[in-house]
């Protein structure tokens, strides 16, 4: 998404927030979970005030998502197909409202990088009042990915009102996230 920027990042439209998905290569975790996170705000009506992007603390530029994350997610219908790889940049870390990342080690690169800005990085799975890595399925098998897939989903359904708090959405702004099915928010 890009456009014009507003409230610090870029924005989709007026009083916009910017959440930032950061992991390693920008192949799998991150474009799983931007996906997982636009339909989630979809909704809920917030797709047009919350813009998602997603960035790899060592990612190799123009590279597709992982075609096993591609499938799973395409199985939930949600189409991450069109995404490409970016490497993490300064003005990323500065734009972003929040920051959620997959590992402590990659709290750690953006610390390095940005020092002021180590306020709004969470690991996605502090979510829900945990601090737990979300394991790298890259080269996997598929029961790998849909363990992460499952896992970033519980950590995004039960910490929703959390991510929003996070990120400075006003309370008035759209509904409340349907329930998701036990399978999609056990973890």
């Amino acid at each position: 998404m890009r456009g014009e920027y507003t409230k610090g990042g870029k924005g989709v439209g007026p009083q916009s927030y910017n959440i930032l998905v950061v992991c390693t290569a920008n192949r799998c975790r991150s474009p799983m979970a931007v996906g997982l996170l636009r339909g989630m705000l979809q909704e809920a009506g917030l797709a047009d005030r919350v813009a998602v992007t997603s960035a790899g603390v060592w990612a190799a530029d123009g590279e597709e998502a992982a075609p096993l994350g591609v499938e799973l997610l395409e199985e939930r219908g949600v189409d991450i197909r069109d995404h490409r790889s970016r490497g993490l940049g300064y003005r990323d870390i500065l734009v972003a409202d929040l920051i959620l990342v997959m590992e402590e080690a990659h709290r750690n690169s953006i610390y390095h990088w940005a020092p002021a800005s180590l306020s709004k990085v969470m690991l996605l799975s502090e979510l829900v009042g945990k601090h737990r890595d979300i394991p790298d399925p890259f080269g996997q098998e598929r029961d790998q990915y849909e363990s992460v897939l499952a896992e970033m989903e519980g950590y995004l359904a039960r910490g929703w009102e959390t991510l929003l708090r996070q990120v400075g959405v006003p309370s008035t702004w759209g509904r409340p996230l349907p329930q998701r099915s036990s399978s999609q928010a056990k973890q």
